[in-house]
């Protein structure tokens, strides 16, 4: 055998062993993405629930003040967990869990320093300054001088997605979840 027919037969071999490792790749890849939960999700981790814009008009908190503990404990519905895909997994919706985390700092504030629990805070400071910038709301808000020189509007409207759909879609995921788990065994974190 001639040192051509060699290096031939040499890089035939690499060729084949190398089909072989892409095919074996291929078909590990396969096999995962089969195992992979089907969840209600689009764009990577999304929950698909339609909205409309509507016009909301921000006041100046009267309702959400720091003591007002049932009202910040009922915007977030069965802690805002959902459940999708045929194993029913648990998942808490990003809008939820930005309320939660202000409901923490918001309870966090209302202690005195021995009585307050920082991880948590600090989860949730971390996780709304992350949200913040996520979504990087570029919304002219008016700037009011300390001064109180030429006042602006304090309270602006602003178009919004209707939260509303928002809260339904959990709603009837929950009421769904408790039909399909009648033995209260849901997932509560």
């Amino acid at each position: 055998m001639t040192a051509t027919r060699r290096l031939e037969s040499f890089i035939l071999a690499i060729a084949i062993l190398f089909l072989g490792l892409n095919f074996t790749y291929k078909l590990i890849n396969l096999s995962l993405l089969h195992r992979r939960p089907k969840h209600d999700l689009v764009n990577g981790g999304v929950w698909n629930v339609e909205r409309e814009h509507v016009a909301f008009a921000f006041d100046s908190g009267l309702r959400y003040d720091l003591n007002a503990s049932q009202a910040w404990a009922a915007l977030v519905p069965g802690d805002g967990i959902v459940h999708l895909g045929a194993q029913h997994e648990p998942f808490m919706v990003s809008m939820f869990h930005q309320l939660r985390c202000l409901d923490v700092m918001r309870d966090q504030l209302t202690k005195t320093r021995a009585q307050r629990e920082e991880q948590p805070a600090r989860h949730c400071m971390n996780y709304i300054r992350q949200m913040i910038l996520c979504r990087g709301d570029t919304n002219l808000d008016p700037y009011q001088y300390p001064s109180n020189i030429h006042p602006v509007e304090p309270h602006p409207v602003r178009r919004c997605l209707d939260w509303r759909a928002v809260y339904e879609a959990v709603e009837e995921n929950q009421r769904e979840y408790a039909e399909w788990a009648p033995d209260g065994s849901a997932t509560r974190i």
